[in-house]
C-alpha cells in the first residue's frame, strides 16, 4: 500500500518541483493534494488525513511551525492521526530544528539541498514511508494483544479518569464507590508510580510492548494495594500509573513506597519511581483532594527531584511545584555551560564545575525541569556546531546525549548523562591535532562575545597565530572567509533575537557587535534576503 502525501509549498515551481519527485515512486507514494499556506494545507490533512505532510516553514496565513501545533492539536483530538511531517526551510539556524523537533516533526531538511540532491530528499521520505509500513503491521499485533488481554476495563477506567480532570467528576466517582473506595468520609492516598525508562528494553514508543507493562503493571499495583485497603488504578501513558486508595490501616502508609518498588521489582524486573501523596495541610485538614489528583496528572516531570517519598499536599498549589527560571539567569547559565563544554578536554578552570553547579542550583532552586533540560539542550547544540566539523565523531555522541536529556525522568539522569558524555568528549579531543583543539577555542569566545567588534586582527592575535595563517585555519575550517564566518554567526544571532525577543533593530546591532544600525541593516538583507523588520514580520 501507498502513503498518502499532502505538500505544502507557497512557492508554485518548487512546490510542482517536489511533486514530480515524489510521482516517480507511484509504488511508495501517492500525491494526494496540495495547498499554497498552513491554514489550507491544514483544512486539506483534516480531509484526508495524509500518512506524510511535506512543508515549507515560511508561508502567509500561517506557516510550518504552526502548522504542525495544529495538527498536534488536532490528532490529541481524534479528528486525525497524527502524520509525519517533514519540515523544508531555508533557514540552518538550529533553533527553527529544536522547534521543529520539540513539535513532533519527523525531519528537518534544508530546501536548497533537497533540491539540488534529490536523494537526499527521497531518501528521508523512503525511511519515513519503511516506518508507517512496520507501524502498520504493529498496530495489527497491537489490536490483537488488546483483544487477548482484555483491556477493554484499562481504557474505560483510563477514559473516565480523563473525563474527570477534564471535571466530569461523577462517572469516576461512581467507579472508585463500586471499588468501595471511601471519598466521602476521609481523603483518600494517592500514589503517583512511573516506571524507570533505564530498566526497560523496549522504547515507550513501542505501543505494543507498553501495552503489556501497562496491563501487567496495574494488576501488580491493584493487588498491593488491595492489601491495604480498597483501591482503584488507572495506566496512564509512557509507563505511568496513578492509584486512589481508602487505607484502613493508616499506619502502614509509610512502608507503602518499599512495597510498591520491590513488587515491580520482583514480579516484573523493573525499577520504578513512585510517591505516596497526603491530601492533608499542616494541621490534617482535608485539601480538596480531587483538585491534587488533577495537579498530580498534569505535572509532567513528577520525579525530577524528588524520588520515593512520601509527600503531603499542604496546598494545591505546592504540589509539583516548579520555579520558573529568570530569562537573564537562563541565558548566563546557558553561556557557561557552553564554556565549560569547550574547556572541559584541556582542564581549564571554568570547565566541568559549571555542569555540576548548575544541576546543584536546579536541585536547590527546584527550576522548571524542561527549562533545564533546554538550557542543556542550546548549550549542546551550540557546541556540537561548532565542534563538529573538526572532530566527526562529536556529532553522533552529542545526537545521542541530546535524546538522553529529552527522555531523562530525574535531574540525576541528567547529571550521569553529561558526565559520561564529557568522558567520551575528552578522550575525542586527545585524539585531535592540537591546533585545531585551540581553534575551537578560539571560535567559541568568539561565539559566546559576539558584541565584541572582533577583528581578523584581534582573534589571530589572541590565537597566537600570523594573519595568514589564522585566516588558513578559518578557511579550512568553514570553507569561508574570516569576515564571512562571523558575519554568518551575526545573523544567526540577530535571527534569533527577532524571532525570540521584542528588541528594537539598533538593540539587535549593539547584541550582535554592528553598532551601526544602518550597516546591520544592509548586511542583514544581504545575507538573510530581507530586512530584519521584514523578517519579524512573517514570523508565525
Amino acid at each position: 500500500m501507498s502513503a498518502d502525501v499532502v505538500i505544502i509549498e507557497d512557492e508554485k515551481p518548487i512546490r510542482l518541483l517536489f511533486h514530480s519527485m515524489v510521482s516517480k515512486y507511484p509504488e511508495v507514494f501517492r500525491v494526494t493534494g496540495e495547498a499554497s499556506n498552513g491554514k489550507l494545507g491544514l483544512a486539506l490533512c483534516l480531509e484526508q488525513m495524509p500518512d506524510i505532510v511535506i512543508t515549507d516553514i515560511t508561508m502567509p496565513v500561517m506557516g510550518g511551525l504552526e502548522l504542525i501545533r495544529e495538527l498536534r492539536k488536532a490528532a490529541d483530538e481524534g479528528r486525525l492521526p497524527m502524520p509525519q511531517v517533514i519540515i523544508l526551510t531555508c533557514h540552518q539556524d538550529f533553533h527553527y530544528a529544536q522547534e521543529a523537533i520539540r513539535l513532533g516533526a519527523a525531519s528537518y531538511l534544508i530546501k536548497d539541498e533537497c533540491m539540488l540532491n534529490e536523494e537526499v530528499f527521497i531518501g528521508r521520505l523512503m525511511e519515513l514511508a519503511s516506518l508507517l509500513k512496520k507501524e502498520s503491521s504493529r498496530t495489527q499485533r497491537q489490536q490483537e494483544l488488546e483483544r487477548q488481554l482484555r483491556t477493554g476495563e484499562l481504557d474505560q477506567d483510563r477514559s473516565l479518569f480523563l473525563d474527570l480532570i477534564r471535571g466530569k467528576e461523577a462517572p469516576w466517582l461512581e467507579r472508585l464507590a463500586e471499588c468501595g473506595v471511601d471519598t466521602d468520609n476521609q481523603s483518600p492516598l494517592l500514589i503517583a508510580v512511573e516506571l524507570d525508562q533505564d530498566s526497560l528494553r523496549f522504547m515507550l514508543e513501542e505501543t505494543e510492548e507498553l501495552r503489556i507493562w501497562q496491563f501487567a503493571g496495574v494488576n501488580v499495583l491493584q493487588e498491593l494495594l488491595s492489601r491495604y485497603g480498597s483501591a482503584k488504578v488507572v495506566a496512564l501513558d509512557k509507563g505511568k500509573f496513578i492509584g486512589i486508595c481508602s487505607l484502613t490501616k493508616p499506619s502502614a502508609e509509610g512502608e507503602l513506597i518499599a512495597a510498591i518498588r520491590q513488587a515491580f521489582q520482583t514480579y516484573l524486573k523493573k525499577n520504578v519511581f513512585c510517591a505516596t501523596i497526603r491530601t492533608m495541610d499542616a494541621e490534617r485538614a482535608a485539601v480538596p483532594w480531587l483538585d491534587s489528583l488533577r495537579a498530580l496528572y498534569r505535572t509532567e516531570f513528577r520525579f525530577f527531584y524528588k524520588q520515593n517519598q512520601d509527600l503531603t499536599a499542604n496546598s494545591n498549589e505546592d504540589l509539583f511545584c516548579y520555579t520558573p527560571i529568570a530569562p537573564e539567569v537562563r541565558k548566563d547559565r546557558v553561556k557557561k555551560l557552553q564554556m565549560s563544554l569547550y574547556h572541559y578536554p584541556t582542564g581549564e578552570s571554568g570547565g566541568a564545575p559549571s555542569q555540576r553547579q548548575l544541576v546543584m542550583e536546579a536541585e536547590q532552586k527546584q527550576w522548571d525541569p524542561l527549562q533545564i533540560k533546554s538550557i542543556f539542550v542550546e548549550a549542546l547544540i551550540a557546541f556540537k556546531q561548532v565542534q563538529e566539523n573538526i572532530v566527526k565523531e562529536i556529532s553522533l555522541e552529542t545526537s545521542l546525549l541530546l535524546k538522553q536529556i529529552d527522555a531523562a525522568q530525574t535531574i540525576h539522569q541528567v547529571n550521569e548523562a553529561v558526565e559520561t558524555f564529557l568522558v567520551k568528549l575528552k578522550n575525542l579531543i586527545k585524539e585531535t591535532k592540537l591546533e585545531d583543539a585551540h581553534l575551537l577555542h578560539i571560535l567559541a569566545e568568539i561565539e559566546l562575545n559576539l558584541d565584541h567588534p572582533y577583528s581578523l586582527e584581534d582573534a589571530a592575535t589572541r590565537a597566537g597565530y600570523s594573519i595568514p595563517y589564522f585566516s588558513h585555519l578559518i578557511k579550512k575550517f568553514s570553507g569561508l572567509t574570516y569576515i564571512q564566518y562571523v558575519t554568518q554567526l551575526r545573523m544567526n544571532k540577530a535571527k534569533a533575537l527577532l524571532e525570540t525577543t521584542a528588541l528594537k533593530t539598533f538593540e539587535i546591532a549593539e547584541r550582535v557587535g554592528m553598532e551601526n544600525y544602518r550597516h546591520f541593516n544592509k548586511t542583514f538583507k544581504r545575507e538573510v534576503g530581507m530586512s530584519p523588520s521584514e523578517y519579524r514580520k512573517m514570523l508565525p
